[in-house]
């Protein structure tokens, strides 16, 4: 006989991920709790692969209505100083887009209009404890029991209750992200410039409008603030030497550290770890949220398979973790194999550098496997 609570789970997280998540399970006869907490509205834009993003419109008939793509067909990447350049290009492998622009807002407002049927908790309201493997989650006059705890995000302190460890690395760089009128731009590119001193991503949000991503040294992040939009509308146009011409009226801006933090291993005794909870790469490659989704994928591929509904059973977390490891460990490599080809990163051999980009440039076998994990 099942115990009554063998098909209820905690899902710690507001955003994307966990409102996705939570209607994976609710399709799957799971009933969930979900512990939220404010989530703060941001203005970026995604860069989403085309797997990705027919995986999401699956879910909602509007999606491709409610949030419009921009298709992403080239990408230009330019090191120290122009002087190499690698070109990738969808049509060169027969395919009809390297990823779907979409800005945050809209995916958030598609997934938000699922109309869960799920019980709220406020993360501040709640303390976890746990028994003979069952979680317990006491709230106000409330007491739940679930099986399993699902974190989607980073920053719950409930977290630190299941002790995991986790690879980390700082990248000595702050991110800074906008929005911008463009012109001059090839149609449907994006240019990445590796300078001595920053990052500069430029992305096609439509025609006349992008997103600028600019990972930053500290000094240069502090001259950033002491411009205003013109100057700096002058600074990235100086930096991207006429391959587009940007201007920035209206700035408003996020901006976040950057570090690698990668979880050893994703569950610990009745948890599991999933999206930033994760894993947090470098910005570069577009691939965060990403991976995210492809977390999610995996989970519903193996949900279909189970042979119990208690998600608790050794083998089921195992499986999750084996399968999600390699493609998050091939796409940490892949990333820090970029970083590595920044000017401005420490310790350079800069003719070891040349090389490789040269090897980089004339080689369509590395950047097809470059590609194909970015598609994914």
């Amino acid at each position: 006989m099942e115990n009554s609570f063998e098909k209820r789970v905690f899902v710690f997280g507001s955003g994307i991920i966990s409102k996705l998540l939570i209607r994976i399970l609710s399709e799957n006869g799971y009933e969930v709790i979900n512990i939220t907490r404010p989530n703060n509205k941001s203005n970026r834009l995604f860069a989403l692969s085309p797997t990705n993003y027919e995986w999401i419109a699956r879910f909602s008939n509007d999606f491709k209505e409610s949030a419009p793509s921009f298709l992403l067909k080239k990408m230009k990447l330019f090191f120290g100083s122009h002087q190499h350049l690698i070109s990738i290009d969808a049509e060169n492998h027969f395919i009809d887009a390297l990823a779907y622009m979409v800005r945050e807002d809209c995916i958030e407002k598609s997934v938000e209009s699922f109309n869960l049927d799920v019980i709220e908790v406020d993360h501040d309201d709640c303390e976890l404890s746990y028994k003979d493997g069952t979680v317990i989650l006491e709230s106000s006059n409330r007491t739940f029991k679930a099986t399993l705890c699902f974190f989607t995000e980073r920053g719950f302190r409930h977290q630190s209750f299941f002790d995991y460890e986790y690879l980390s690395k700082s990248y000595n760089q702050t991110a800074i992200s906008f929005f911008c009128e463009t012109s001059n731009l090839d149609s449907n590119t994006a240019i990445q410039i590796f300078d001595h001193d920053s990052i500069l991503a430029l992305l096609p949000l439509d025609h006349n409008h992008g997103s600028i991503v600019w990972s930053c040294n500290q000094d240069l992040y502090e001259k950033f603030h002491k411009l205003n939009e013109d100057q700096l509308s002058d600074n990235l146009n100086e930096r991207l030497k006429g391959h587009a011409t940007v201007k920035i009226k209206k700035l408003k801006m996020e901006s976040f550290s950057l570090q690698k933090r990668i979880a050893k291993n994703v569950y610990n005794q009745s948890s599991i770890l999933m999206g930033d909870a994760a894993h947090v790469i470098h910005p570069m490659a577009g691939q965060g949220l990403n991976l995210g989704l492809r977390d999610l994928r995996e989970l519903e591929i193996l949900l279909k398979k189970r042979k119990s509904n208690n998600l608790r059973i050794e083998s089921f977390l195992a499986k999750y973790n084996r399968h999600r490891k390699r493609d998050v460990v091939e796409l940490m490599y892949l990333t820090d194999s970029l970083y590595e080809l920044f000017p401005g990163s420490s310790g350079k051999n800069h003719r070891w550098m040349d090389k490789a980009l040269k090897m980089f440039e004339k080689s369509d076998a590395v950047k097809t496997f470059f590609m194909d994990r970015a598609i994914q």
